[in-house]
C-alpha cells in the first residue's frame, strides 16, 4: 500500500498550506449566508466554530504524534479496509467541496474583471494552471504558497484597514448575541470550514521540523477564524445589518464601496485578480491533498492520473453554477450535507484506528 511518495516540507510551509486551504473561499462565502441568517450575532457564530474547530485540530494532532512520520494508509494498514477507506472518504469530501470552489473561482473574475468572458473560458484556464501546478506534488505548492500566501493575508488585513474611514461602530450593537441557541446551525457551517485543518492529517506527515506542528495548525486555525471574523465585521461596519443582508456577497460590495477620490475609485479591480488567484491556490492544495491520498491507496501512478480526473471532473461540474449567489446557494448541499461530513467521518475514523493502534503492541 505504501506508494515512498514522501516529499519533504517545512513548518512554515504546512502553516501557509493550511491557510490557502481554507481561506480564500471561506471569506468570500461564508458572510453573506450568516450576516442573512445572524445578522450582526454572525461574528460570535463564527467565534463559536473557530471554538468548535479545537476538537478536529485535537484529532489531527494525535493522529499526526501516532503516524510517525507515516502516511494514514501505511498507519492503518493493518486495519484492512479501514486503512484504504479513510483515504478515499478524505479524497471523496474533497473532491466534492472542489466544485464549489472551481465555480467561485470563475464567477468571482466574471463578476469584477472579465464580465463578458464565458465561465468556461476562464475555467479552462484556470484548470490549465491547477494542473501545471498540482502535478509537482506538496514539495512545488509549498514553496509556491510560502511566496503568495503571506501577501494575500497581508490583502485582506488591508481592505479591513483601508475601510475604516467608512465604519460605523453603532451598527454592532448591541454586543452581546440576540439569538441564543439558533446560532447552532451557524456554528456548525463556520466549523467544517475551518474543521480544514484536518488537511495536516497529510501535510503535516511530510514537515521537517515536526516539533512545530503543534504550534502550526494552532496559529492557522487562529489566523483563519480572525480573517473571517474582519472579513464578515466589514460590510457589517460599512452598512449596517439591513443593508449588508440585501447584498449577494457583502465583502465584495464592501470592497467595491471603498474608494479614495481620484487615487482610488475601484479598489475591487485591484483585489479581484489577487483573491482569484489565492483562489488557485486553495485548488491546487485541495486537489494535492486528494490526489496524494488516493496514490497512497492505488500506487504512485495514481497520482498523476487523480490529478487530472480530480480537476478535469470538479471544474466540469462547476459550470453548472452561474453566478456567486449559486455557489452560495449551492454550498450547503455540495460542502455542509456531503463533502464536510465525509471529511469528519474520515477524520474520527482515522483517530479512533490510529489511537487504538498506539495503545497496542505495536506502538514504536
Amino acid at each position: 500500500m505504501s506508494t515512498n511518495f514522501r516529499p519533504i516540507i517545512t513548518s512554515r510551509q504546512l502553516l501557509v498550506l493550511l491557510i490557502g486551504a481554507t481561506l480564500p473561499t471561506e471569506s468570500l462565502l461564508q458572510p453573506g449566508p450568516l450576516i442573512v441568517a445572524f445578522g450582526k450575532d454572525a461574528l460570535w457564530v463564527i467565534l463559536g466554530g473557530g471554538l468548535l474547530a479545537t476538537l478536529p485540530l485535537l484529532a489531527t494532532l494525535l493522529i499526526l504524534r501516532l503516524q510517525q512520520r507515516r502516511t494514514l494508509a501505511e498507519t492503518l494498514g493493518r486495519h484492512g479496509i479501514v486503512g484504504r477507506l479513510v483515504p478515499i472518504l478524505f479524497a471523496t469530501g474533497t473532491m466534492l467541496g472542489l466544485i464549489n470552489i472551481w465555480a467561485s473561482f470563475a464567477q468571482l473574475l466574471r463578476a469584477d474583471l472579465l464580465p463578458s468572458t464565458p465561465a468556461w473560458v476562464t475555467t479552462g484556464s484556470g484548470a490549465a494552471a491547477v494542473l501545471y501546478g498540482a502535478i509537482g506534488g506538496p514539495e512545488v505548492v509549498g514553496r509556491v504558497a510560502q511566496v503568495l500566501v503571506p501577501f494575500f493575508v497581508a490583502e485582506t488585513g488591508m481592505m479591513f484597514v483601508v475601510a475604516a474611514p467608512w465604519f460605523e461602530p453603532v451598527h454592532l450593537l448591541p454586543l452581546l448575541p440576540e439569538h441564543g441557541l439558533s446560532l447552532t446551525s451557524g456554528i456548525y457551517q463556520v466549523f467544517t470550514f475551518l474543521a480544514e485543518i484536518s488537511f495536516a492529517t497529510y501535510f503535516g506527515s511530510l514537515v521537517r521540523d515536526s516539533h512545530r506542528i503543534s504550534r502550526v495548525l494552532w496559529t492557522a486555525l487562529v489566523i483563519n477564524t480572525l480573517l473571517l471574523l474582519l472579513m464578515t465585521a466589514l460590510p457589517l461596519l460599512m452598512f449596517g445589518v439591513d443593508h449588508a443582508k440585501l447584498l449577494a456577497v457583502p465583502p465584495l460590495s464592501a470592497v467595491r464601496a471603498i474608494h479614495y477620490g481620484f487615487l482610488v475609485e475601484r479598489l475591487d479591480a485591484f483585489v479581484a485578480g489577487p483573491w482569484a488567484t489565492f483562489i488557485a491556490i486553495k485548488l491546487i492544495i485541495w486537489t494535492v491533498f486528494a490526489s496524494s491520498l488516493l496514490a497512497d491507496v492505488f500506487g504512485r501512478r495514481a497520482f498523476f492520473w487523480s490529478v487530472w480526473l480530480i480537476t478535469a471532473g470538479a471544474s466540469t461540474f462547476s459550470l453548472g453554477l452561474g453566478s456567486l449567489t449559486a455557489v452560495q446557494t449551492n454550498l450547503p448541499e455540495a460542502w455542509y450535507d456531503t463533502g464536510a461530513p465525509l471529511i469528519l467521518t474520515a477524520l474520527v475514523v482515522a483517530a479512533l484506528a490510529v489511537g487504538r493502534r498506539g495503545r497496542g503492541p505495536t506502538r514504536a
